[in-house]
């Protein structure tokens, strides 16, 4: 339901939805309340639709549901908390791209994928959205892929995240935002060694 979208867009959401609908279930149960939309607005409408049709929302990790008006105080409030969460790191995001730029630093790109290109992509899988979803934003924004294709499915998605290249983009966007070269190391999952290289541009290694 992100973007305008209907729950077709996101298939676990339409096959629950549809378990409801037909009888088949009598509750959602979800593990955050994040995982319902990352857009308040969203979460809201499915909240409030589940009120109406007399279905209740539970939700594990904030110990609520819908069935109660704290519960569902609560619930709205994680969900505003949520979409602030996502506003704040692709803010972030901009941020340390912006003063990179500034910088004269020329980040790495996966085969010629634009620097802003896989920074979304990043930052949209940090914050949770799947690769169909993704995939779909950027074939709705008409961006080309690597290859100047006009369609971009999971699987291309998954490649852009999964490139060296790519990681090295992680690597300085993170050191943009304060994060030291273990820190890094240890979200990367790769030696310290490979983080000097990756910042090649900005911080040169200690010599043995």
């Amino acid at each position: 339901m992100s973007g305008g979208k209907g729950p077709a867009e996101r298939p676990g959401l339409a096959a629950a939805l549809a378990d409801i609908t037909e009888g088949r279930a009598e509750r959602m149960i979800v593990q955050k309340v994040d995982r319902l939309s990352r857009k308040f607005k969203d979460a809201v409408m499915l909240m409030e639709a589940a009120i109406t049709e007399g279905w209740p929302i539970y939700v594990v990790a904030q110990s609520a549901s819908t069935e109660t008006q704290h519960g569902r105080f609560l619930l709205r409030l994680f969900a505003n908390l949520a979409e602030d969460e996502r506003d704040t790191i692709r803010q972030r995001t901009r941020d340390a791209l912006a003063a990179k730029k500034a910088a004269g630093v020329r980040l790495g790109r996966p085969q010629g994928l634009p620097d802003d290109v896989v920074l979304r992509i990043i930052t949209e899988r940090n914050t949770g959205t799947g690769y169909q979803r993704i995939a779909n934003g950027l074939n709705d924004d008409a961006v080309p892929t690597a290859q100047g294709g006009a369609k971009w499915y999971p699987a291309t998605v998954r490649a852009v995240l999964n490139s060296k290249a790519a990681e090295a983009v992680h690597a300085r966007v993170m050191h943009g935002q304060g994060m030291t070269v273990d820190e890094i190391s240890e979200a990367l999952d790769c030696s310290v060694k490979t983080v000097y290289r990756y910042l090649a541009d900005e911080t040169r290694a200690p010599q043995a």
